[in-house]
């Protein structure tokens, strides 16, 4: 769940509407305060966790990619090689557009 709502002033003691979205779809929940609430709550803290773990891992993933490092071409004919098997390889995607 993404979004939980708070209860309006005039409102007290109705459930509260949570939201979340599921493939391109919102879908609304209504909540009661207690156990029902307590729980959507963890819920929305525990994907936001989740969200920021996923960030640091591909901040990471991204930091080992640039440490890697680069092959070396040593001979013209290993440079040709590999002119021949990129052109091979977006030749079709080329075409395709």
């Amino acid at each position: 769940m993404s979004r939980i709502g708070n209860p309006i002033p005039s409102t007290a003691g109705q459930p509260l509407a949570a939201t979340r979205c599921c493939l391109r779809v919102t879908r609304a929940e209504n909540l009661r305060i207690g156990p029902e609430l307590e729980k959507a709550v963890k819920e929305a803290e525990n994907y936001q966790r989740f969200v920021s773990l996923c960030k640091e891992l591909v901040d990471v993933n991204e930091q080992i990619c640039k440490l890697r490092p680069v092959k070396e071409i040593r001979n013209q004919e290993e440079l040709e090689s590999l002119k021949k098997k990129l052109q091979r390889q977006f030749a079709g995607k080329l075409r395709r557009k």
